[in-house]
């Protein structure tokens, strides 16, 4: 091959790569000039994560990542300003006790009525019992904002803590200031402490 046909050929893969780059550039772009809680910010989303094959906690983190702004979207559709929520257990068994959202130190019941469409995650066991395997799946789920909050904080939670509640547990809380767009977890591990002495007579 001549040097002026590896130039042509260069200058070619290299335009291909731009008109690659711009592509993923303009989709990035879009999502962000969307409304989180419209139906294509959705589609849009979904079509990335799915592109993503990739580990558990890779998958995970990015569909956190994707629900945080459309739940601050809902949030500030209520004039939320602030939400806690907390967690408690031990022995193996815990749950999310409760999710607060308040404006001014004033619950709003009103979390527990409307409705959001968020991204969920689920296995699913594909193929026949003897070559099948469990795959991730993303899919599209229609919630109450207060269950979505619920559920966004029991991701969170075993993503940064798997298996708190075993032994002696764990509590802590989740709290999202809406104007900040800020979600910060502060958490604790129990465990038990034994002083050991020995004595003669």
């Amino acid at each position: 091959m001549s040097t002026a046909e590896k130039l042509s050929r260069q200058k070619g893969d290299s335009k291909g790569t731009e008109k690659k780059n711009t592509r993923g550039n303009s989709t990035r772009k879009k999502q962000n000039d969307l409304d989180p809680l419209s139906k294509e910010y959705l589609e849009l989303v979904m079509e990335e994560l799915l592109r993503k094959p990739g580990k558990k906690r890779a998958n995970v983190t990015d569909m956190l990542r994707v629900n945080k702004p459309i739940l601050l979207a809902a949030l500030k559709q209520l004039e939320a300003d602030k939400v806690v929520i907390t967690y408690s257990g031990g022995g193996d068994d815990g749950c999310i006790d409760e999710a607060c959202v308040t404006k001014d130190g004033t619950p709003l019941t009103a979390a527990s009525v409307l409705e959001v469409e968020v991204i969920s995650e689920s296995s699913v066991f594909e193929g026949t019992p003897e070559r099948g395997k469990w795959v991730n799946k993303f899919n599209k789920k229609l919630l109450t904002l207060k269950d979505a909050l619920y559920e966004f904080a029991g991701e969170w939670l075993d993503l940064e803590h798997p298996g708190c509640f075993n032994n002696d547990g764990a509590q802590g809380e989740i709290v999202i200031d809406v104007s900040k767009g800020s979600f910060r977890m502060d958490h604790g591990d129990n465990y038990t402490e034994t002083n050991y002495s020995e004595h003669e007579l």
